[in-house]
């Protein structure tokens, strides 16, 4: 079994569980846990990444489906937008990766996911996917912000902090975050049709 923690775990679990964590503690201003927020030796630095990391997968799934309900608005994640908005599409898209998969003419979201899927695996099988890692990686930490954010906001509401001051500062902060979270997800699809792309025009260059 691996034991190492890996970039995507670090960013998108440690991350978002650890600043859960800080900002409660600082919100219901709660001095007997200052060892554990503040860690000032390995043992409690220990605890306080075990603590994140569990309550980063439990984020997560909170983000997950907040992520649900925001992109339904937008018609789908941008790698759905040849399919689902067809009419806007993005001029970063990579083209010749978008003709290449719409060869199908296919306009069922679900076949078009599935092509996806399979361009995506094929990418990452050929070892071009180090940006598609640091971008997953980080749309999944502001998702996983996100959900803290709000949970924040939601049990503020029994603390003892003034709401005129606090609420403000928090939707400005929800906001950004959701905007960077938002652009991720726009870098994964604009690097993965790029990659697809350039596989695409290497294996036309090799069988000329």
């Amino acid at each position: 079994m691996r034991k190492e923690v890996d970039f995507y775990e670090f960013v998108s679990l440690i991350v978002p569980g650890s600043a859960l964590f800080v900002v409660i503690g600082y919100v219901f201003d709660i001095r007997g846990m200052d060892s554990l927020l503040a860690p000032q030796d390995f043992g409690s630095l220990g605890i306080h990444l075990i603590l994140a990391y569990i309550t980063g997968h439990l984020l997560q799934a909170v983000g997950g489906f907040l992520e649900t309900l925001y992109w339904k608005a937008w018609k789908g994640m941008p790698s759905d937008w040849p399919v689902s908005r067809p009419q806007k599409p993005d001029s970063s898209i990579a083209k010749a990766a978008v003709e290449e998969l719409c060869k199908q003419k296919t306009t069922d979201l679900r076949q078009w996911r599935t092509l996806v899927a399979q361009a995506r695996s094929t990418v990452y099988s050929s070892g071009r996917a180090g940006r598609l890692h640091v971008f997953n990686a980080n749309y999944s930490m502001f998702r996983g912000l996100v959900a803290a954010e709000l949970i924040v906001g939601a049990s503020a509401w029994v603390s003892s902090l003034d709401p005129v001051v606090f609420y403000p500062i928090l939707v400005a902060v929800v906001l950004l975050t959701g905007y960077r979270m938002h652009r991720f997800a726009l870098h994964y699809a604009r690097e993965l049709f790029a990659n697809v792309a350039e596989l695409v025009r290497i294996e036309g260059s090799n069988s000329e």
